[in-house]
């Protein structure tokens, strides 16, 4: 557990994550916090309990909305699993770049997906922290079309999406908590993973893979959250701080994930590990003739879906 005390403060409030202390966006968070603190003159202090110290993220999240934590920057595949719409990140090749992904979740659907989760009790950060696409990593071997994956057992996120597109591919999905992905791997409960390159390292999967097949099959974000009744208690003026401190931590944040991606492929090469290109039309083929889009469509509301098509540019099929 990091502290970061100020004398008497009067809200004492927690911020869990699954991100481990030890990347760029938990450094961000903690410089937030210390603004925060400063900014407040003591009056608000944040505890900061990164790498699932509290549990897992779905675990987390349960503790947000009873109020037992008070903030948390949670992946956005374990917010759907209380708030379905907010899977749109695990829906695969919607987006062309980060940019086409963050105006997404950023713009018209964003404000849709904070009316969403408001319902639960929840209030969002109006915008989201990047980490980049999914890539599958394996130690047996590289990826090239959809039957190299046929029987793999694979560790994916809870995303509702990613799980139905691994299956049509053939692979078995396995969702195993960000923490547990070293040990899975290690043991060999999974034969692989689907992760974005930035947390290869700070996850140590590098460690325990050797290929990496770049699908960039989904876009992977976190949202920041906050306890609804717990964000109404702290003043204005607190809040204002929160709010600007965390705005700023989220683009120093996703600036840093650019520029530890465009160099994370050359540095895991030099590492060791082995990238190689899919047949990308092969998988999106898999998509649609697995009617993958059709069956989710019937899952979103038809104002959700309406939003995302319009942002993505195109219908969905």
């Amino acid at each position: 557990m990091a502290r970061y005390s100020a004398c008497a403060a009067e809200f004492t409030y927690k911020l869990s994550t699954n991100v481990p202390r030890a990347r760029d966006t938990s450094m961000r968070l903690i410089e937030a916090i210390d603004k925060i603190g400063r900014d407040s003159g003591g009056r608000l202090q944040i505890d900061f309990f990164p790498g699932a110290q509290l549990g897992s993220g779905t675990e987390t999240l349960s503790q947000l909305r009873l109020g037992a934590i008070e903030f948390s920057l949670c992946a956005d595949p374990d917010l759907s699993t209380v708030v379905p719409v907010a899977g749109v990140t695990g829906l695969p090749f919607i987006a062309a770049d980060d940019k086409q992904a963050l105006n997404i979740v950023d713009g018209a659907f964003g404000t849709y997906l904070r009316d969403a989760v408001a319902k639960v009790g929840l209030y969002r950060f109006p915008r989201s922290w990047a980490t980049g696409f999914q890539d599958i990593e394996t130690p047996l071997r590289p990826i090239n079309v959809p039957a190299d994956l046929r029987g793999l057992k694979l560790r994916s996120s809870n995303s509702r999406q990613e799980i139905d597109l691994l299956k049509a591919l053939g692979a078995v999905p396995t969702s195993i908590g960000a923490a547990e992905i070293y040990t899975s791997l290690q043991t060999h409960l999974v034969d692989g993973a689907t992760l974005p390159v930035s947390v290869l390292e700070s996850y140590k999967v590098n460690e325990v893979t050797k290929y990496v097949s770049s699908t960039h099959h989904a876009w992977g974000g976190f949202t920041l959250l906050a306890n609804t009744n717990a964000w109404q208690r702290l003043p204005k003026n607190i809040q204002a701080s929160v709010a600007r401190n965390f705005e700023n931590a989220r683009n120093l944040s996703n600036s840093d994930a650019e520029k530890y991606n465009s160099g994370a492929e050359a540095r895991l090469k030099a590492a060791g590990m082995i990238f190689n290109n899919v047949d990308a039309q092969a998988f999106r083929r898999v998509v649609h003739d697995a009617g993958l889009y059709p069956r989710w469509k019937t899952e979103y509301p038809s104002e959700a879906w309406s939003l995302i098509e319009k942002q993505v540019g195109r219908e969905l099929s």
